[in-house]
């Protein structure tokens, strides 16, 4: 039977490689065997530890200047041509997440993934200041999350609120964070009634969140910026916030359908009452079951499986829903009860073989990420390969080149229901992989080792992987002479099951390509003796792009 029950004795390798997996985008050796030698529930605390981002905000690729914030460094205004800008924050994100060995930056994405915005709409602070939202609320409270969200000014941009106003009500913030965002739509219960809520409370909901605006601020010009006010203490967020225009507000009491408990919110007299007014309308609506089942079931989604049965729902999703209640909406409770258990190790049922691991297909960012941090490959220096770093490797080769071509816009999906990789059933996470990504997803590995773009002309920036000096000097391989050991060594870092036999000799056969092991015991030693690695590279590279283009690897 599927059990919350904690996970006992120390993890081991195979379940280290699950979690580290499944709770961060950092898939680094030494990471793995030191969580291999603790308990589920040392492992769990440890990601659930702080991290402190190495770099505040991304240095301008053109002069190496910070842009956004930091006024000590003589940042330069940024007024025009954003568009690459976004990418350059994008690409401060992600290496910040190759670098996260916590929740962190996972936790930051599974935010992004139900609270969605596109960077595109507006400028690109307002795109910064959202990240930094994510951040400050990753690992803390979803519900003050979501109070904060609403008046995020990319958020305000995004679904209209800026032009919600009384005069001329606009539902779409409304309407979405009831059908997406929260609380979710449930059966057609009748004309305007989808259960959980109805048409009557997206239409008041609209009129309470009247007269919510923009804000601007001048990049590069470091404010002092304060986070809305409400009744319970937040932590700093570090953003700008919108504001609110009382003449543009729908005064009055809102009173809200049944569905919702009949509940009427006293209306606000002021600017300053709106902000009560919005913070009481989020309360209302995680007061519902329901909303904690939604988000109960996105995280069982999202670092478990997708599969929900009778007794998922019964057995792990109600505990988890009722876990985030009672805890206010904390994240940590429930992510500790999920992530330390029987049922996310697989072990509730006493079978290893189950379809917990292995059972999601990897995001374009897992590919690239696991990859960099087993390779160690670090991408240019920003401090003084800064166009090399944002520009040439971020923006040119990752987001243009290898997202882009998969078919995935980061930060920017194609609608307000975000990415089909984690609403759209049945296919869920193996939307990921399809006709039209696996040419950039396969291709990924040839830009590492070649360190070229591949899909597009140029240089990467000098992001490169020496497999064969990799091999040599990493530490990671116990007898890089002995072809069978080498393979197996590589084949249990990289996957999340041992092959069986057949697909081990598939592997052994690419590397070798038809010689026996003792060829390749005299080559390796001839690579040894001369640093000559020539008689090795062909081999190694076909080797690891086979493991790299496998169907086992995609999934994790």
């Amino acid at each position: 039977m599927p059990s919350l029950a904690q996970h006992s004795g120390t993890l081991g390798r195979r379940l280290a490689k699950h979690l580290i997996r499944r709770c961060t985008y950092n898939h680094s050796v030494p990471l793995i065997n030191s969580f291999a030698g603790m308990t589920a529930d040392q492992a769990v605390e440890a990601l659930l530890g702080n991290y402190q981002n190495f770099r505040p905000e991304p240095l301008n690729p053109n002069n190496g200047k910070p842009w956004l914030n930091d006024t000590i460094n003589g940042e330069e205004v940024v007024t025009t041509n954003q568009g690459p800008y976004r990418d350059y924050i994008a690409g401060w994100w992600l290496d910040e997440a190759r670098r996260d060995q916590t929740l962190n930056h996972k936790m930051q994405w599974f935010l992004h993934s139900i609270f969605i915005t596109n960077h595109d709409i507006t400028d690109n602070d307002h795109f910064f200041d959202y990240l930094k939202i994510n951040e400050a609320f990753a690992l803390n409270n979803i519900r003050k999350y979501a109070y904060n969200i609403s008046l995020s000014n990319l958020m305000l941009r995004y679904l209209d609120g800026q032009a919600n106003s009384r005069t001329s009500p606009n539902e779409n913030y409304a309407r979405e964070f009831l059908e997406l965002f929260t609380i979710t739509k449930g059966p057609q219960a009748g004309p305007g009634n989808y259960t959980h809520y109805t048409e009557q409370d997206v239409q008041t909901a609209a009129k309470l969140l009247t007269g919510f605006r923009m804000t601007t601020r001048i990049l590069g010009v470091n404010n002092t910026f304060s986070d809305p006010p409400q009744s319970s203490p937040i932590v700093p967020t570090g953003a700008q916030f919108g504001t609110v225009d009382y003449n543009r507000h729908t005064t009055g009491n809102k009173t809200f359908s049944s569905a919702l408990g009949g509940v009427t919110i006293t209306g606000a007299t002021n600017a300053a009452g709106m902000y009560t007014e919005l913070e009481a309308f989020v309360n209302l609506i995680f007061a519902q079951q329901q909303t904690a089942i939604s988000y109960a079931t996105r995280l069982y989604r999202y670092f478990v499986s997708t599969k929900i049965d009778a007794t998922i729902q019964n057995d792990i999703i109600i505990p988890l829903a009722n876990t985030l209640r009672s805890n206010d909406y904390d994240l940590k409770p429930v992510l500790r009860q999920l992530l330390k258990s029987q049922h996310f190790f697989g072990t509730d049922d006493g079978n290893l073989s189950n379809n917990t691991i292995g059972s999601l297909i990897k995001s374009p960012i897992e590919m690239l990420l696991n990859a960099m941090t087993f390779f160690n490959l670090n991408p240019p220096d920003p401090n003084d390969q800064y166009y090399n770093h944002y520009h040439n490797w971020y923006q040119r080769s990752v987001i243009t080149n290898v997202f882009r071509a998969s078919g995935f816009e980061i930060f920017a999906p194609e609608n307000v229901a975000g990415y089909p990789a984690y609403y759209q059933e049945p296919a869920y996470s193996r939307n990921w992989f399809n006709g039209s990504t696996l040419i950039a997803r396969y291709k990924m590995i040839e830009i590492l080792l070649t360190g070229n773009r591949v899909l597009l002309s140029g240089s990467n920036g000098g992001v490169k992987v020496d497999i064969p000096t990799f091999v040599r000097n990493s530490g990671y391989f116990s007898n890089p002479k002995d072809a069978n050991i080498l393979v197996d060594e590589f084949l249990d870092y990289l996957l999340v099951e041992t092959p069986n036999a057949a697909r081990r000799q598939y592997f052994l056969n690419i590397l070798l390509d038809d010689l026996s092991p003792i060829n390749w015991m005299f080559d390796w030693q001839a690579y040894l003796d001369t640093n000559n690695a020539s008689s090795v590279k062909v081999a190694l590279d076909r080797f690891v792009k086979a493991i790299f283009s496998s169907q086992e690897y995609q999934l994790f």
